[in-house]
């Protein structure tokens, strides 16, 4: 395996900061600082206030993170280059608590963000834009920071995170790849043991138990499966929910690992018997699916493979219409991102993208299907990590 080059990461964002004119990066998103810093902290993934833990990516010179002296230890194991900037919380730390102290009872995050914006003055001296995530910065957290660096400074980092995971690094690749094979393998695992009378409650056993089988790395399961008539992916499982024979099943997500994503899709008729509409419909997305990657590689643009793989799902859902076909893949908890194949996009596959191609359908009358896999763009074409079912009655 692989061992993550944190150095290679900050010199992406970096180069893009450059090209945009940004002096420093105010980071408040889980993946982003995760991205940046390499530090995975519990705190800013179990769902804390924004401002908990912060990342900071000046133009030059190594990374920052605003955190808690709870995660001190963490974070030099994580990034032993990284410069920290510590605070107390409610929790007792010997190391830190010897002489005693008042504590609050929970983070005071407009004390972070000041501490955030002290430090980057301190590496960058007068910033002239400090790029942010708008989509996750609250109110008045923004109006703070205009007040120390003024509204005009502010600008939304969001093409510079796009622009720098676009293409992967070698470890990310070898991580992507181990994450779309094992979640295959655990979607196998799934569908072999899929019987009619099963619940949703039934499925997400199965799911919980097909990450235990994938091996001690994988931490967690991004599950979005689709049973029968109910086309909206469970969150909570509905025993009332049930499979017959002749229903198909939609598997969708996949295991993670070292905080990246994967997103598979496999869709399977149950019982043996399927009737002859939602045949046709699986055949029309999984001919459109291979034929659509067979088309990929690098300089061809991504809205000429969303427009043909439209038109051919069109030859036998006529109604059919989608926003995009797939998308890039990385550390982002939800599993998607940009770019994206969508009819607007006419950047071209470039050599060391990962992405998933996905052609799905959704119906309470025809049951619900999706046909994804995992792909690495190459110098000359495509490096498949996975190969969906060529079988409705996948076992």
């Amino acid at each position: 395996m692989l061992k993550r080059n944190q150095k290679e990461f900050v010199e992406k964002l970096q180069a893009q900061m450059e090209k945009e004119g940004m002096d420093a990066l105010l980071l408040t998103k889980p993946e982003s600082i995760y991205y940046a810093t390499g530090v995975a902290s519990s705190f800013m993934y179990m769902g804390s206030a924004v401002g908990t833990v912060l990342g900071v990516v000046p133009k030059t010179g190594n990374v920052a993170i605003v955190t808690t002296e709870f995660e001190t230890s963490l974070t030099k194991l994580e990034n032993p280059d990284i410069e920290i900037v510590a605070y107390p919380i409610f929790v007792y730390v010997a190391d830190f608590d010897s002489a005693g102290r008042v504590k609050e009872v929970q983070p005071d995050t407009n004390r972070t963000f000041k501490m955030a914006a002290d430090l980057i003055q301190q590496k960058v001296g007068a910033v002239k834009k400090l790029g942010v995530e708008r989509a996750a910065m609250p109110y008045d957290k923004m109006l703070a920071l205009q007040e120390v660096f003024g509204a005009d400074a502010l600008a939304d980092c969001g093409k510079v995170l796009i622009e720098s995971a676009a293409t992967k690094t070698p470890w990310e690749i070898e991580v992507l790849r181990k994450n779309a094979q094992a979640s295959h393998e655990a979607m196998h695992y799934v569908a072999r043991n899929t019987q009619p009378g099963m619940s949703e409650e039934d499925m997400n056993l199965l799911w919980n138990q097909a990450l235990v089988n994938a091996g001690k790395e994988f931490t967690r399961v991004y599950n979005a499966t689709v049973i029968g008539e109910q086309f909206s992916p469970y969150y909570v499982p509905h025993a009332a929910s049930t499979i017959k024979a002749g229903d198909m099943v939609r598997l969708d997500g996949g295991v993670c690992s070292n905080g990246y994503s994967s997103d598979l899709a496999r869709t399977y008729a149950v019982g043996g018997v399927v009737n002859d509409e939602r045949r046709k419909i699986w055949e029309i997305l999984h001919e459109t699916h291979e034929k659509a990657l067979q088309m990929i590689g690098p300089g061809v643009r991504m809205c000429d493979i969303f427009r043909f793989a439209e038109d051919n799902v069109k030859t036998v859902i006529p109604s059919y219409n989608r926003g995009h076909f797939g998308h890039s893949i990385g550390c982002n908890l939800f599993c998607e991102e940009y770019p994206m194949i969508n009819p607007n996009e006419t950047r071209v596959f470039e050599p060391g993208m990962v992405l998933c191609v996905e052609i799905p359908y959704y119906s309470s009358f025809n049951n619900s299907y999706n046909i994804e896999d995992t792909i690495l763009i190459t110098e000359n074409g495509i490096d498949r990590f996975t190969k969906s079912n060529e079988d409705i009655f996948w076992k």
